[in-house]
Order: C-alpha cells, then sequence, then structure tokens
C-alpha cells in the first residue's frame, strides 16, 4: 500500500499550487518537507518537497476545507490507492 505521494505527483501541481503546499507544510508545527538533492525550478531553494503522507493529506483536507468528508467503500476501482484518492482531493482544494 502507497503510504505517500511521489516527486513526480508533487511536480503535477501548477507552481502557484507547488508553493502554496510547500507553504502549508513548511508553516506546520510538524516536519512535513522531504530533503534531497532534486532542486525542481527555484521555487524550493533548499532542495526540500513536501511529499505528504495519508495522515498529513487528510490534515490538510479537515484544516484546509473543514466540511470534507472521505468515505470508502465497495465502489472503489481495483488498484485504487487510497493515497492517490486523497492526493486528487487535495489538488482540488489547492486549485480553489
Amino acid at each position: 500500500m502507497k503510504q505517500g505521494i511521489t516527486i513526480d505527483q508533487f511536480k503535477e501541481l501548477s507552481e502557484l499550487n507547488q508553493r502554496k503546499l510547500y507553504k502549508w507544510a513548511n508553516s506546520n508545527s510538524r516536519n512535513y518537507l522531504i530533503c534531497g538533492p532534486f532542486l525542481y525550478k527555484d521555487m524550493i531553494e533548499n532542495g526540500c518537497f513536501p511529499l505528504l503522507s495519508i495522515g498529513q493529506m487528510i490534515e490538510f483536507l479537515e484544516k484546509e476545507y473543514y466540511d470534507w468528508h472521505f468515505y470508502l467503500g465497495n465502489n472503489m476501482a481495483e488498484n485504487t490507492e487510497i493515497c492517490d484518492i486523497l492526493w486528487e482531493a487535495v489538488k482540488e482544494i489547492l486549485e480553489k
């Protein structure tokens, strides 16, 4: 089971939304940044990306969109990862 988003998923965001997510992750009291030699454009000067886990995405959704609800049921497509469903919800909130 996938536990968090990938760098490629983070790069799916527009630069504006990357900055929004980075700002949220960096301002949080917990360390939500994964650091490494990844430099993507100049936006993240220290080479750190907010590669959110399942729990961190749920926290983001609860804080940024308080009326958000997550339901699991038998209607999920085969091989659908919970992580990817949450990531789509996070992207949707960032785009608003």
